[in-house]
């Protein structure tokens, strides 16, 4: 499966080098919308993060800090999210996070990253061959060429893989070229350093609890941007055509373009890294826990697992389609309640429950008549801040987002959902337990 993606991915880069498939703002402006590495943490890109979704690694936010006054030196530091990624594909601090074979959350101990691609045939028993599956880290690179201060103001910026430190240097001798393009080739030192050492790695995880309760999460990292969007391209070739008629011609930019050449300048020394596989799948590590939902949802509980899947597949829209049918599912039951204890109190039909003018109300004007005219409670008080937005939200996904959106807003989404549910337990619960109390204090006075 990682093979095949990653070629595939390749496959679409070249495309859109050859035009085919061009880079364009749109595009841009949703790689502008990712979330960072950094701003991430270990357990989730392990137990959270769906296959398929791409978060950003940016390279060119380096840092620096002085050392001393003596040296007037300045140590140049890689970005956030470059030191992130060291720590995560080198790290082997323990992690908690969901263990499907013991069913709860138990710590586990990752391994150092190591690529899958490196696989070695060997022959065993005579003329057997079987296939021995190397478990090299990711290692740092050997190959690292020290910056020369040779006091001629050459100051360059060299990277090697899992090295945070990228140059000490001068602020007033960056070798000439301005503060702006010596940043530009940090970007370009880590960008290349990266792909060269880590395109490709896995991470193997172990529970602490019982060490035959194991588990993987593959990666692939790739250019944010391989290639200049079609409307920069577009600019260019009008610039050009101009310049031949005139050298000193000037050609105006629209809107669209001065926006995609910022961007493209932002994010082409930027990298994706995308998780292209993972056992336990994610949607076993994260269905275990939802059983307590089984008998509150019914026939939609398998609505409620379907979205999970859909979700931890890198399914954002269908994932939405199940989470709206809940919610609605969740309404009308109430709906229900509501006429059949209208019907049962008033023989009356004038004072029946009033069909015509609740099929007339938006959803969210349902609720409202639900809860006031019969006082129920559909939104819990927590979330009441949400109850306008939640089922606009849920179909403007299903109608209107891209997959993107909706795989960045579920967790949110979800986690409303499972507040009614969790909410409508306790009620249940609480009116298990009063009335048990009612019938055995009723009882007592009978004896």
């Amino acid at each position: 499966m990682v093979l095949l993606h990653y070629k595939s991915y390749l496959l679409m880069s070249l495309t859109a080098q050859k035009g085919k498939n061009l880079m364009d703002l749109n595009q841009l402006k949703r790689i502008d919308e990712l979330p960072h590495l950094a701003s991430l943490t270990i357990e989730e890109l392990y137990a959270e993060l769906p296959l398929y979704e791409r978060v950003l690694i940016t390279t060119c936010d380096v840092t620096y800090d002085e050392v001393t006054a003596e040296e007037e030196l300045l140590h140049i530091c890689v970005s956030k999210d470059v030191n992130f990624l060291h720590d995560f594909c080198q790290g082997t601090k323990p992690i908690n996070i969901p263990c499907y074979e013991c069913k709860a959350d138990r710590t586990f101990n990752p391994r150092a990253g190591w690529n899958p691609r490196n696989a070695s045939d060997r022959i065993t028993n005579g003329n057997k061959s079987s296939k021995q599956v190397s478990t090299n880290k990711v290692t740092i690179s050997r190959q690292y060429n020290q910056m020369t201060r040779n006091g001629n103001g050459s100051n360059h910026p060299c990277y090697r893989y899992g090295v945070n430190h990228l140059a000490d240097i001068d602020y007033l001798e960056v070798g000439g070229i301005g503060w702006g393009e010596f940043i530009k080739e940090c970007g370009n030192q880590c960008m290349s350093g990266i792909l060269k050492e880590i395109s490709e790695f896995r991470k193997d995880i172990e529970c602490t609890y019982d060490s035959e309760h194991k588990g993987f999460a593959d990666f692939i990292i790739v250019p944010a941007v391989p290639t200049k969007p079609v409307e920069l391209k577009r600019y260019e070739q009008r610039l050009n055509e101009e310049k031949n008629k005139a050298p000193n011609a000037n050609v105006e930019r629209s809107n669209g373009e001065m926006e995609a050449e910022e961007l493209y300048n932002k994010y082409c020394r930027a990298l994706l890294i995308i998780k292209v596989g993972q056992y336990p799948a994610l949607r076993d590590t994260q269905l275990f826990d939802t059983k307590k939902y089984r008998n509150i949802l019914n026939e939609n509980y398998k609505y409620y697992t379907l979205s999970i899947s859909l979700y931890s597949e890198g399914v954002g829209i269908g994932a939405f389609v199940y989470l709206r049918r809940i919610l609605e599912d969740i309404v009308e039951e109430v709906h229900q309640q509501c006429v059949a204890e209208c019907n049962k109190r008033n023989s009356d039909t004038k004072l029946a429950f009033d069909e015509a003018k609740y099929q007339s109300l938006h959803f969210n004007e349902k609720i409202s008549y639900l809860e006031n005219t019969y006082n129920k409670v559909i939104i819990p008080a927590e979330v009441e801040q949400v109850r306008e937005k939640l089922y606009g939200v849920l179909s403007k996904g299903v109608h209107e987002s891209s997959e993107e959106e909706c795989l960045e807003l579920y967790p949110y989404v979800r986690c409303i959902i499972e507040v009614f549910l969790d909410d409508i337990i306790q009620r249940k619960e609480r009116k298990k337990k009063i009335d048990l109390a009612m019938k055995k204090l009723q009882s007592s006075n009978d004896r």
